[in-house]
Formats: C-alpha cells, structure tokens, sequence
C-alpha cells in the first residue's frame, strides 16, 4: 500500500477554521463573563438617565427661575475618570443643567470643534474670561438659539453647559 504525502488544501484549511472557531467563541465567553462581574452592585433606575427634550420655543423657558435651592447632581463621571458622560443637575423648579468638558489633541482642534457648535447658533454673548489670579483664562460663548449653552475654551479643553433656561444657567454660574 503507498502512502499519501501530500495532503489537499482542503485538510489543511478544516483544522484553521476549527481552531479559530474555538478560540472566537473562546474570547466571546471570557468578555461576557468579565462584563457581568464586573457590573455595578446595584444599578439606578433607567428614569434618572432619561432626558426629556425640552420646547425651546416657549417663551416662558426665557423667564428667571425662582432663586430658592440648590442644584442636585443625578448623574456625575464615572469613577474611574472617564469624562465622556457629563454632569447633570436638576433644580426642584424642574430646571436642569448639563455639564461636560472634554480635552482634544491640540488647541487647533478644540478650536475646530468650538467653531463647528457655532455654526448655525444664536450667540448671545462672546468674551475672553480671566481666572481668580488676573491670567487669561480663555473665551467664553454664550449661545441661546437653538439651546441655552455656555462654551468655555481653554487651550485644548472645551467645556460646555447646556441649561433648560437662561436663569436657570446664570444661577448655576454664580453657585459653580
């Protein structure tokens, strides 16, 4: 009886496909069971992260909140220090304010983006803000149409809060 020595392609692709089955649904199996054990211990009510748009349109969102209570923060960054989730308070009047920074590559970049958020918006007010020691701090933007943001840029970190009425932000300036 001869012997084969060479095998067809076919054998020698079955074993590749065996294998790299295994080790995918390998790989599948050890992130699921990572995210599981890694959940929180408990987790919050979906309803706290649920963000109702609000109709800029009315004129009454223009009108100053009362001046009484302090905003409560719902959502803050994560703690790890990730800063892709923003801050979010709530006033009791209903009111509420978004909160997020995030820092770019470069200061061109930031600048970038800070012009693609003004385009097509309403500004308000435009200024160079100075920090509690007399140093340039940056520009400050204030855009009302089509929402209430203020736009904080300083060198490579573009902050922006986002408010359900103009009031409602001037306060959380003077408590922030």
């Amino acid at each position: 009886m001869a012997r084969r020595l060479r095998t067809t392609a076919m054998e020698r692709f079955l074993p590749r496909i065996w294998v790299f089955v295994m080790a995918f649904g390998l790989g599948i199996s050890i992130s699921a069971i990572w995210r599981i054990y890694t959940l929180p211990a408990f987790s919050l009510p979906a309803s706290d992260f649920v963000v109702e748009p609000v109709d800029y349109s009315n004129s009454a969102v223009m009108d100053a909140p009362s001046e009484t209570g302090t905003p409560r923060l719902v959502a803050q960054i994560h703690s790890c220090g990730a800063s892709a989730a923003p801050q979010v308070y709530e006033y009791s009047d209903g009111g509420r304010i978004t909160a997020k920074c995030r820092q770019y590559g470069s200061s061109r970049a930031a600048s970038r983006e800070l012009l693609n958020r003004l385009k097509g918006a309403t500004i308000e007010e435009r200024s160079l803000y100075v920090d509690s020691n007399g140093n340039e701090g940056g520009e400050r933007i204030l855009i009302t149409a089509p929402q209430i943001v203020r736009l904080r840029l300083n060198g490579r970190v573009l902050c922006e809060v986002e408010a359900s009425s103009l009031g409602h932000l001037r306060r959380f300036e003077k408590w922030f």
